[in-house]
């Protein structure tokens, strides 16, 4: 089990419990991983200003509780990369 301290409460409750699962060989072998994934997309990269797509698979849910899938920023978000999110798709 990882003992790094976690602030939970600023974690959904499934991210919780897999971040309380974790054992320090998981968090290594994660790190590890994550390291060589942003090492070769960076150098994917080295002729590009920037990289333009969706920030989610549809537009957000009305009202402030919830911000839609973050499906399609959580890679950038591991790999430690820049990301701007602008809104544009409505379901009006």
């Amino acid at each position: 089990m990882c003992t790094s301290p976690l602030r939970t409460g600023d974690t959904s409750p499934l991210l919780a419990a897999v971040l309380a699962a974790l054992t320090a060989a998981d968090a290594f072998a994660t790190g590890s991983l994550r390291h060589r994934a942003r090492t070769e997309t960076l150098s994917l990269l080295t002729d590009a200003d920037a990289v333009l797509g969706p920030a989610a698979p549809g537009a957000a849910p009305k009202g402030l509780t919830a911000t839609g899938s973050p499906a399609l920023s959580r890679p950038w978000q591991l790999l430690g990369l820049p990301a701007l999110t602008v809104p544009g798709r409505t379901n009006d």
